[in-house]
């Protein structure tokens, strides 16, 4: 596989908010003290409009480049939003065009839950394999009126917008080598009503999942759990996170978010909002393998990066 290039990670993100404040959780005195527990503390809530943020990310990241709108050949644009309308599009359409890139029309993925962010990234590197030279790749995630819990106590969903570009090559670092992405879904899961009476089975069917999709990356590169830096998983409860980490072979130690004790879990942009994160605190070294997960209702995803 040709490796490419991810740099130019730019994000907006909200208001951040207590879960304690927001409305739907008023009064719910076990679930605020369950999130609590998982180190769910805040997330970010929205304090602009989508168009705006939306524009301002990709303004970033282009000024983080140094390159014109004439030169991203592509745009693939990533949800977890469970249904996407055609209002959802035609917004990120207008805010391309605000942002100059009124040319480029945006491929969009929506594989169930944040497992679309890796897969944007896949759909990327195919296009770049097929002769383009730099792909935008855009992750937007907004909850509006819907509910911010994701029961029981797994995450609270926040606002956000995250993008980064996809290149042949890169004029400046920081960047990271894309070395390769996989994706599973499951069949049996999409008919599975998730109850209190089958939680433990379907949260043992996802583990299974996440594990099969890692090893599928582990077998094909002769990797291990331990050649990795970090493991980023989606920003969960800190107690589900680990149970993610030791069904993928992960130590503690290797989690790099364990929770979403800081702006709540941004869908499809979490990978890319822990890219940026391990940047801005100098966390991670040139050569470093780092392991980026999504997951889904049914769905599971993996990408591999290497630190330029």
């Amino acid at each position: 596989m040709v490796e490419h290039h991810l740099w130019g990670i730019a994000q907006r993100l909200g208001a951040i908010v207590l879960v304690d404040d927001l409305p739907e959780l008023a009064g719910q005195d076990q679930l605020l003290s369950e999130l609590r527990a998982g180190s769910v503390l805040r997330c970010s809530v929205a304090d602009k409009s989508p168009h705006e943020m939306i524009v301002e990310c990709v303004q970033e990241s282009m000024e983080m480049t140094g390159l014109a709108p004439g030169e991203i050949d592509a745009v693939v644009h990533a949800t977890g939003a469970d249904i996407r309308s055609v209002e959802d599009d035609m917004r990120v359409i207008r805010a391309l065009a605000a942002a100059g890139l009124s040319d480029v029309v945006p491929m969009s993925v929506s594989l169930n839950g944040c497992a679309s962010g890796n897969v944007a990234l896949m759909a990327a590197d195919g296009l770049l394999n097929r002769g383009a030279e730099n792909v935008l790749v855009l992750h937007a995630e907004f909850v509006g009126d819907g509910p911010r819990l994701q029961p029981p106590a797994v995450a609270v969903t926040g606002d956000g917008v995250a993008c980064a570009i996809l290149s042949k090559t890169t004029r400046n670092k920081p960047s990271f080598t894309l070395i390769d992405g996989f994706a599973r879904t499951s069949a049996e899961l999409c008919d599975i009503e998730l109850t209190d009476d089958n939680l433990g089975e379907y949260i043992a069917a996802t583990l299974s999942g996440l594990r099969m999709t890692a090893a599928t990356l582990y077998e094909r590169y002769d990797l291990k759990p331990e050649d990795f830096k970090y493991l980023m998983p989606p920003r969960f409860s800190g107690t589900l996170v680990k149970m993610v980490a030791l069904a993928t072979g992960f130590s503690d130690q290797q989690i790099f978010q364990a929770n979403g004790s800081d702006v709540g879990h941004i869908m499809t942009a979490d990978g890319l909002i822990a890219l940026k994160t391990a940047i801005h605190h100098s966390q991670i070294a040139p050569g470093d393998l780092l392991l980026v997960f999504g997951v889904g209702t049914f769905s599971w995803s993996v990408a591999c990066l290497r630190v330029d």
